[in-house]
């Protein structure tokens, strides 16, 4: 079950719900992270318990082509919110390759297409998933930070090596 944030999510909800945080585009135009702040503030106070549970999407963006990762402003707003919190793929979710659309938002990406070019979002249940490719390239520097700064967060909260590594290879699927 997915719920949006909103000031009344408290602790005890995140432990059975995952948690749905929509980023207005006005909130990206303006820079404007208070409700980023209050979400990670509650995620960090439920520790490892959190882990996974967050989906991020971007509301007032009207596309029909461009996925978040291909619009610039989101992609400046997810680079600050990584800077504020590099330990935040500890909390994305790989449900829906959430984990995987946030990454390429910091990440070089090239889009791999088959036939014709269709956002992930316009595809028919019948279509085939690989008919859109995403290749996520990472610098090695943004990779192990990234891996660094979950370990420790991890580590910080008291999870569990085991389900580190688990979460880690949601987000860097071995090839």
């Amino acid at each position: 079950m997915y719920r949006e944030y909103n000031p009344e999510v408290s602790k005890e909800k995140i432990f059975n719900d995952y948690i749905y945080l929509s980023i207005s585009k006005n909130e990206v135009e303006n820079e404007d992270f208070t409700k980023v702040d209050k979400v990670f503030k509650i995620l960090d106070e439920c520790r490892f318990r959190s882990r996974g549970k967050l989906t991020i999407g971007f509301e007032g963006y009207i596309r029909e082509i461009e996925e978040v990762y291909e619009i610039e402003e989101i992609r400046n707003y997810v680079s600050t919110m990584f800077s504020k919190y590099p330990y935040m793929f500890y909390y994305i979710t790989s449900e829906e390759l959430n984990n995987a659309i946030i990454l390429s938002c910091i990440a070089d990406v090239r889009l791999i297409y088959k036939g014709e070019k269709k956002a992930i979002t316009e595809l028919k249940p019948s279509e085939n998933p690989t008919s859109v490719g995403l290749d996520i390239k990472l610098t090695k520097e943004l990779k192990e930070k990234i891996i660094v700064s979950i370990c420790k967060y991890a580590e910080k909260v008291g999870d569990t090596p085991e389900n580190t590594e688990e979460h880690l290879l949601k987000l860097f699927p071995s090839k």
